[in-house]
């Protein structure tokens, strides 16, 4: 996962986190208070081992340098969205966003 990588954001009062595998525990409030998605997602309620997996699921063929993982989150910290993508999938010059 690529932590250095960000992008400008004008929403006020918040801001764009680039994440990596050490902050699978920070996404675990998010998950929980979005469980309706992670229910129709997984078939089960959210859990670590969801945050955890956020990280290490690739597509085919595709490795951890391929995945960016980032967190909208609060001034104060708190992250309220993710967005997660995978670099050149399906084909070449394509971004999969999750």
């Amino acid at each position: 996962m690529d932590k250095v990588t960000t992008f400008p954001i004008s929403l006020r009062g918040y801001e764009i986190e680039g994440l990596a595998g050490i902050d699978a525990s920070r996404l675990v409030p998010l998950y929980q208070a979005c469980s309706d998605y992670v229910v129709l997602e997984t078939g089960q309620p959210p859990n670590a081992a969801n945050a955890k997996e956020e990280f290490e699921s690739f597509p085919p063929n595709r490795v951890e340098a391929d995945k960016f993982v980032f967190g909208l989150k609060t001034i104060s910290g708190e992250l309220v969205g993710l967005l997660a993508c995978d670099r050149d999938y399906p084909r070449a010059g394509c971004w999969w966003i999750a």
